[in-house]
């Protein structure tokens, strides 16, 4: 399994060498091509692929829309914060207490909070009973922490919770949500209110080499997109820092099998919900999608992320406006908790994608043992299958879906759904999905076993068959021996080695 770097994890503006050395190679023909262009001058088509003045420069990135004050009931500055960055993980129930050991170092070698929860060491041995936690739906906390060794972490985000909630009979959940200071959401702020301009790349067909740049086409980039590509590159370091730092004291299951944790994102903000198609444009270019679901009585939004990478967890985004009035408190504790109506599914999707990828590494290495294998060699493959997808596919066999609370899903609607929301769709369908692919892996196993006994049955028919003429020639030998029958002894070892070969 290939270690996570942030390279293979954020890899979505990341360039490969080629195309690197194409942008290289185009500069340098513009270049040339613009300079002798008074004596040799540029045809129409020319004109439009190596002049910019195509580029919609009159575009304009959307702006912040206004806030709303609910107390005065008057338009203000709009604002929008990150409060919280929660990474989620999942924890074998029989690995509950080496994972309090390591959370206990963790917190050991850091600070605890102010005004953080009063834990005594008796508190912290109850962190035993997890492996026997096999119902309940809310998250138990364990710890608080304050990161005391690393300075970007200290300025961005001082504070990690550490929690757990049940997932199946044999996993937890493991819940890291790490509070966002001031100073990280001014430069979010910066970042959403900067000025942007559409841009233009390279862009080659499959067939085009890099040292071709006359056949080069060009990609237009809005100033929306390049807004969104700020906000997704500062969230990415935001977010591996707060990998790296947890790796340092803390195992994270979901990095040994090759995939960054699922991370779900809440945000505070003052701006109302709109259908305006400027606004939607500002809440698409700093990471909500155009048809979010939306939760009036909890006044926010969710979005879900599906431009990530192959090793980048699943990630969501929620947006809370906060309570409507004094004494409705509901809103304001829905952005505390509304990370947890996701939990579940977040790590089952993520657990089963996994599974889905491992199935597909497999399947060559399957397909060849099954057509020219022995039996032994189709129960090797079978040996390391197992291996491979052991926490997946014991996940996959014991997940049923009734840790999913799916009462909150009912209260989102989504514009693009009749009378329900991508969270209730996705949420009461996961079990059904996961069902899906453990039969997959079912089939895998049962068609290596028939393979394998196949193989087995082979094998022993051909050994019955030689046992066979091996008593047959030790019969005629016998009589030979017995009459004095004489033969001719190279010929007939001749004719014995020729049936040995047509046999087998």
């Amino acid at each position: 399994m290939n270690r996570l770097t942030y390279k293979n994890v954020f890899s979505k503006y990341e360039t490969s060498f080629s195309h690197k050395l194409s942008q290289k190679a185009y500069s340098t023909y513009k270049s040339a091509r613009l300079f002798f262009s008074k004596r040799y001058p540029l045809k129409d088509h020319e004109r439009f692929m190596l002049e910019d003045h195509y580029l919609p420069g009159d575009e304009n990135v959307a702006p912040m829309p206004k806030g709303f004050d609910y107390s005065t009931r008057q338009d203000v500055e709009g604002k929008v914060e990150l409060k919280y960055v929660d990474f989620f993980d999942y924890l074998p129930k029989e690995d509950a207490e080496s994972f309090k050991k390591t959370l206990r170092r963790f917190a050991l070698s850091n600070r605890v909070p102010k005004f953080s929860s009063f834990r005594t060491r008796e508190d912290d041995d109850r962190v035993d009973n997890m492996g026997r936690y096999i119902d309940g739906r809310a998250f138990s906390n364990l710890h608080d922490i304050a990161f005391s060794h690393n300075d970007y972490l200290e300025k961005y985000a001082p504070q990690i919770n550490v929690s757990i909630h049940n997932l199946s009979a044999s996993f937890l959940i493991v819940k890291y949500r790490v509070y966002i200071s001031d100073a990280f959401n001014e430069e979010l702020q910066e970042i959403y209110t900067r000025e942007y301009h559409p841009t233009s790349d390279v862009s080659r067909r499959f067939n085009t080499p890099w040292y071709k740049p006359w056949k080069f086409g060009r990609s237009m980039h809005r100033s929306n997109d390049e807004r969104y590509k700020a906000v997704y590159l500062k969230l990415s370091e935001l977010k591996w820092a707060i990998y790296e730092e947890l790796k340092k004291y803390t195992k994270v299951y979901f990095s040994d099998v090759g995939m960054f944790p699922p991370v779900f994102a809440t945000y505070h903000t003052n701006i109302r919900p709109s259908s305006d198609r400027k606004k939607l444009d500002f809440w698409y270019s700093i990471g909500l999608d155009y048809n979010p679901d939306y939760s009036q009585p909890y006044n926010l939004c969710v979005g879900w992320d599906g431009k990530i990478g192959k090793n980048e967890g699943l990630c969501l985004s929620a947006f809370c406006g906060g309570d409507y009035k004094s004494g409705n408190f509901l809103p304001g504790i829905a952005e505390y908790d509304c990370a947890e109506i996701y939990c579940v599914y977040m790590v089952a999707s993520t657990i089963r994608r996994i599974a889905e990828r491992d199935i597909a590494t497999c399947n060559k290495k399957i397909s060849k043992a099954i057509r020219k294998s022995g039996s032994a060699k189709l129960l090797k493959v079978r040996a390391n299958v197992e291996k491979k997808l052991y926490y997946s596919y014991r996940f996959l066999s014991e997940f049923s879906g009734e840790s999913i609370d799916l009462n909150d899903a009912s209260s989102f609607r989504n514009p693009t759904i009749k009378d329900g929301s991508l969270t209730n769709l996705y949420l009461s369908g996961i079990a059904d999905r996961i069902l899906e692919t453990k039969q997959q892996i079912d089939t895998i196993l049962h068609l290596l076993n028939d393979s394998a006994e196949y193989q087995t049955e082979k094998s022993n028919m051909a050994l019955q068959w030689f046992m066979m003429v091996v008593t047959v020639l030790s019969l005629v030998v016998a009589v030979i021996a017995l009459t004095g029958f004489h033969i001719n002894l190279p010929d007939f070892w001749i004719r014995i080695t020729e049936f040995f070969k047509n046999l087998f």
